[in-house]
């Protein structure tokens, strides 16, 4: 009788498993970390840029909405965006909020090419009335380690789902 072989025993090994992708260590912890991915990042590259790349009304994804518990209808404001360092694409992250928060949507759109730990993170802390409903990890469409997650500021949810890349920048900014 043939055995199965052992089940991986990190879980950066289980991970890289299930969805047939090695990883590199550092970047399941940052991933893991707790804190601003834009702290993190700057932690190990240096400087880190935002970079917009979309933002305005659109429709969530039909997995965005559900996460977020809202129907796929109305204005939801969606922003986009890289961070960029020591010469790369490191991170691409897509925020999306719902009709029903315009006082968040404002806050949002205020922030221009400011990273979105000046919205939710206080140093290392999230703000007072900012919670962490949900998070998730996997796999964006490209293959590259992301994680979801939705937050609550002040009740109304806001979903933020960051993917990691290491890609050459696309043009100079």
């Amino acid at each position: 009788m043939k055995s199965n072989p052992p089940l991986p025993s990190t879980p950066e090994a289980l991970f890289a498993l299930l969805h047939g992708q090695p990883g590199r260590e550092e970047d399941f912890a940052l991933l893991r970390a707790d804190g601003s991915m834009t702290q993190a990042l700057a932690a190990r590259f240096g400087t880190v840029r935002v970079l917009r790349t979309r933002e305005g009304r659109q429709l969530p994804g039909p997995g965005e909405a559900r996460l977020l518990g809202r129907p796929r209808r109305g204005g939801y404001w969606c922003r986009e965006i890289q961070l960029l360092a020591a010469g790369r694409i490191r991170l691409r992250a897509r925020t999306v909020v719902p009709a029903d928060a315009l006082t968040l949507q404002r806050a949002l759109q205020r922030l221009g090419d400011r990273p979105l730990m000046d919205l939710l993170f206080l140093g290392s802390r999230l703000r007072p009335g900012v919670e962490r409903q949900h998070r998730c990890f996997g796999s964006d469409g490209d293959g590259n380690l992301s994680r979801v997650t939705v937050f609550t500021i002040r009740g109304k949810p806001l979903l933020l789902r960051e993917s990691l890349t290491d890609e050459a920048e696309a043009f100079a900014v």
